[in-house]
C-alpha cells in the first residue's frame, strides 16, 4: 500500500473525519494522523496510571487487613516490649524501632532501656546544631529515665572533632542519673560541667576528666556526690575541680604543683589505690625536719611520678601502715637520691613496714642508698629497678647474699629480683654467689630439716644496658643455664 492509499484508508476509516477537508495535502494528513495517535496514547497512559493507583490502594488495603490478623498484633505489650529490646542493637536502631508504627513508638518511648546507649559522636560533634538537633539529644537522654547512665566521651580517635556548648549542655539533662562519667579532650564538656544542676549527683560513683583549658570555670557539683569513690583528674587546673576527697578510695591525679597535690592526697583518708603524676615539678626542697606525718590507714598501692628532690618532702608527710605496693618513677634531671632523702625515706619505711612490692625507675641512686631501702623493707617479696644506672654493684649483691652465720639477713622474704638497665658495675662471680645463696631445688628445699631464714628466689632478671653489652664468660653462661634447668626463672643479659 502506497502513501496515497494509506491516507485514503485513514479518511475512509473516520480517523480524520471532521478534522481535515478532503482537499488537504498528503503531508498535512500525516501530521494530523500523528497528532491524533499521540493524543490517544496520552489518554491510554492516563488510564494506566489510574489503574495502577487503584491497584496500589487495593494492595495496601490487603496488607492492612493482613496486619490486623497477624500474630504480632495479638502479643501482649510486655512481650512485644521484650522483642523490641532484643531487636535493638545500636542507638540508631532505637529510633528506627520507634518509627515502625504508632503503637511501637508508644511502647519504645515507654521503654527506658532502649535509650541508655551512648549517643554516637557523629551526632554529638555537629558543628552548628539546630534547636531541633538539641531537642533530639535532650529527648533521647530523658527517655532513659529512671535508669542509670554511663558516659564515656573521648576524642582520642577523632581529635579534629569538637562538641558545641549547646550539645554539651543538652547532655547534662540526665546528670542526676550518672553512674560513670569519663570526658577526655572535649573542653566544651568540661566547661559545661560548671552548669550542672544544683541537685546532688546521687548515683555517681566514678569520674575521669582529662584535657581542658586554663580558663576552666569552677566545677563544684561533684562535692554533692555521696557515692563518688573513684576519681581520675588530668586537667589543666586541678583546683577548679574540687572533689569529696575524704570519701575517695581510688585517685589518679596529674598536677605539678607540689603543694596542691600533696594537700589533696593528705585529705584522702580512705584511699586504697593512688596514682600521682607530678614529675615536672620545679619547686625546690623545703625543710623536712619538722614535718608531721599524716596517716592514710587504708592505702595499699601508691604509684608516684615525681621529681627526685621532692621525695623527702612527700614521704616525710606520709604514714602508710597498710601499703603493700610502692612504685616510683623519678625525674632524672631533678637531681640524685641524696643522703637526706635516704634518711627521710627510711623513717617513712619504718612507719610503713608492710611494703611487699617496691619499684624504682629512672633514679640517680647509688648502691649505699639502695642498701638503706632494702634494710628497711623486712616484708619485701618483689624488688624492681628500671633504668637506674650504676646503682647495682658488688657491695649491694654481697649484702643481699645469704650467709650461713646466724644474722639478720637483708630482705629475707625476697622472691623476685628485677634489675633492668643497671649497667655493669657488678661482676659475674658476685652475682652467681648471691643467686646460689638464695636458691634451692624443690627436692633440696623439702629435704631441709628446718625452714631457712630467707625465702627461695623464684625469678631473677638482670640487664646491664638497653643495648647488647659485652658477652658474658662461657662458664657464667653455663651456670645460668644450669640454674634454669633446675627450675629457677633467671635471665641475665
Amino acid at each position: 500500500m502506497d502513501l496515497d492509499q494509506a491516507v485514503t484508508v485513514a479518511l475512509a476509516s473516520g480517523h480524520l473525519s471532521g478534522i481535515l477537508p478532503s482537499s488537504v495535502s498528503v503531508t498535512k494528513v500525516i501530521k494530523a494522523l500523528i497528532a491524533a495517535s499521540e493524543e490517544r496514547i496520552a489518554q491510554i497512559d492516563s488510564q494506566i496510571r489510574d489503574l495502577q493507583c487503584m491497584r496500589d490502594r487495593e494492595s495496601g488495603l490487603i496488607a492492612w487487613l493482613k496486619l490486623g490478623i497477624s500474630p504480632i498484633r495479638k502479643l501482649p505489650d510486655e512481650m512485644l516490649t521484650n522483642i523490641i529490646r532484643h531487636a535493638r542493637t545500636t542507638v540508631q536502631s532505637s529510633f528506627w524501632l520507634s518509627q515502625v508504627c504508632k503503637h511501637w513508638r508508644q511502647l519504645a518511648h515507654r521503654t527506658p532501656a532502649l535509650w541508655t546507649g551512648q549517643l554516637p559522636l557523629r551526632l554529638l560533634t555537629v558543628a552548628d546544631p539546630s534547636p531541633e538537633h538539641i531537642a533530639v539529644i535532650k529527648a533521647y537522654v530523658q527517655r532513659s529515665n529512671p535508669l542509670p547512665l554511663y558516659y564515656n566521651l573521648s576524642n582520642f580517635f577523632s581529635s579534629n572533632k569538637t562538641i558545641s556548648p549547646a550539645v554539651a549542655e543538652g547532655l547534662l539533662v540526665g546528670a542526676a542519673r550518672w553512674v560513670y562519667l569519663s570526658v577526655e579532650g572535649y573542653p566544651s564538656l568540661l566547661q559545661a560541667l560548671a552548669k550542672l544542676p544544683s541537685e546532688p549527683l546521687k548515683m555517681l560513683g566514678s569520674v575521669a576528666l582529662r584535657g581542658g583549658t586554663k580558663a576552666q570555670m569552677l566545677v563544684s557539683a561533684f562535692l554533692c556526690a555521696p557515692l563518688l569513690h573513684r576519681v581520675a583528674l588530668r586537667v589543666a587546673h586541678t583546683d577548679k575541680f574540687p572533689m569529696p576527697w575524704p570519701q575517695l578510695t581510688e585517685l589518679e591525679l596529674s598536677e605539678n604543683n607540689f603543694s596542691l597535690w600533696i594537700g589533696i592526697l593528705l585529705q584522702c583518708t580512705n584511699l586504697v589505690h593512688a596514682k600521682i603524676y607530678a614529675s615536672r615539678n620545679v619547686e625546690r626542697d623545703e625543710d623536712t625536719d619538722n614535718l608531721i606525718p599524716v596517716a592514710l590507714p587504708f592505702l595499699e598501692t601508691l604509684d608516684l611520678h615525681l621529681a627526685t628532690h621532692q621525695v623527702a618532702s612527700c614521704f616525710g608527710r606520709l604514714t602508710l601502715p597498710e601499703l603493700r605496693k610502692l612504685e616510683m618513677v623519678l625525674d632524672t634531671e631533678a637531681g640524685e637520691w641524696a643522703a637526706p632523702t635516704s634518711a627521710v625515706f627510711s623513717q617513712f619505711q619504718d612507719r610503713s613496714p608492710n611494703i611487699e612490692d617496691f619499684s624504682l625507675e629512672l633514679c640517680n641512686i647509688y648502691s649505699i642508698a639502695l642498701h638503706s631501702i632494702l634494710l628497711h623493707s623486712p616484708n619485701l617479696t618483689d624488688f624492681r629497678l628500671d633504668c637506674c644506672r650504676d646503682s647495682v654493684d658488688d657491695y649491694l649483691l654481697e649484702e643481699i647474699q645469704r650467709y650461713d652465720e646466724d644474722q639478720v639477713h637483708l630482705v629475707p622474704r625476697l622472691e623476685r629480683l628485677l634489675l633492668w638497665v643497671v649497667d655493669d658495675a657488678w661482676t659475674e662471680e658476685r652475682l652467681l654467689v648471691m643467686i646460689k645463696s638464695r636458691w634451692w631445688t624443690t627436692e633440696e628445699l623439702q629435704a631441709l630439716p628446718e625452714p631457712l631464714p630467707v625465702a627461695r628466689l623464684e625469678r631473677v632478671d638482670i640487664s646491664r644496658t638497653d643495648d647488647e653489652g659485652p658477652p658474658f664468660s662461657q662458664s657464667f653462661q653455663q651456670e645460668i643455664s644450669r640454674l634454669k634447668a633446675q627450675g629457677l626463672n633467671v635471665e641475665v643479659r
